[in-house]
């Protein structure tokens, strides 16, 4: 639901609204877990629940800006066009790759906890940082894939090759900037990243 809501904004060029709910998504993500494996002392059930709750809070507040500015749009709505075939077709072959990665994505993540929580819950504990940390990082990077894909078919659109260009290559060279200081920040830091030493215990 997040990834359609978020899809629909960067489809209407609106690039605040992915990037509101994606800082409040990991700010309540932080937050809920420290409170629950700190101030509860929940443990793992404490991440499953902080990640449970931030996530849908963060849906609740992406459903709640798309009606506040799109509420308008359910007043036009044509069923024929909306199941037009020919037109849902050509709209899968344009949005086919970034498609496949996202279902390639969502089954990574999935397959990846899953196979995490068979191994116990020190395993799925580590697993969950060390995927959070990833997360950091791809969103980041995806911010600005985001903002290439809306500047792109804008200007692409617009049959407009210089701003075509340079949308590109300032988006690959901050994208790129941005993946090099990631790395940078964990190949530095390496395992202290995910220790805690409280009384010598980690």
């Amino acid at each position: 639901a997040l990834y359609g809501l978020n899809g629909w904004f960067l489809g209407m060029q609106n690039a605040k609204y992915p990037m509101i709910v994606t800082i409040v998504l990991n700010l309540l993500n932080i937050i809920l877990n420290v409170w629950f494996i700190y101030g509860l002392d929940m443990h793992v059930d404490g991440v499953a629940y902080g990640t449970l709750i931030s996530t849908y809070l963060a849906l609740a507040l992406a459903a709640g800006l798309f009606l506040y500015r799109y509420r308008r749009y359910f007043l036009h709505f044509v069923m024929e066009e909306l199941i037009n075939a020919a037109e849902i077709r050509q709209f899968f072959s344009v949005n086919r790759d970034i498609f496949i990665r996202t279902l390639c994505l969502i089954f990574t993540f999935s397959f990846f906890t899953a196979k995490s929580a068979e191994q116990g819950d020190l395993v799925l504990a580590a697993n969950t940082i060390l995927l959070q940390l990833w997360m950091v990082a791809s969103y980041g990077i995806d911010g600005f894939a985001y903002a290439a894909e809306s500047m792109v078919g804008r200007f692409k659109g617009a049959d407009d090759k210089p701003l075509l260009k340079k949308a590109v290559y300032y988006n690959l060279a901050w994208g790129r900037s941005i993946g090099v200081a990631g790395s940078l920040v964990y190949g530095f830091f390496d395992e202290s990243i995910l220790v805690y030493d409280n009384n010598h215990r980690s």
